[in-house]
């Protein structure tokens, strides 16, 4: 256990509430997904889960900042979750992080 494993069970946790959050409304803003995508990727490089960063922006790349859709609905749902579930899978440090 090093001194960040604290830091990385906390900011996996968020990011799963985070998730549960949006589970409970119909529509999310775009820049609100894009919002989130920004902060795991600067968060995850300071302490040290890049797997997690590098695919955080490659998100952001992919979807871009600046669009006016609204997430919501089946198919966005599934997308969203989709890419959010490969992004934590990515991480080496998910074991025993409920």
């Amino acid at each position: 256990m090093d001194r960040y494993d604290k830091y990385r069970q906390h900011f996996l946790k968020n990011i799963r509430k985070r998730l549960e959050e949006w589970e409970t409304v119909e529509e999310i803003a775009h820049q609100d997904v894009y919002r989130l995508l920004h902060s795991i990727a600067g968060t995850a490089a300071m302490i040290g889960m890049d797997d997690i960063g590098n695919y955080a922006r490659k998100l952001m790349e992919q979807w871009g900042e600046d669009e006016q859709k609204k997430w919501g609905g089946k198919r966005s749902e599934r997308a969203a979750h989709s890419a959010f579930s490969t992004l934590l899978r990515t991480s080496n440090w998910r074991r025993g992080i409920k």
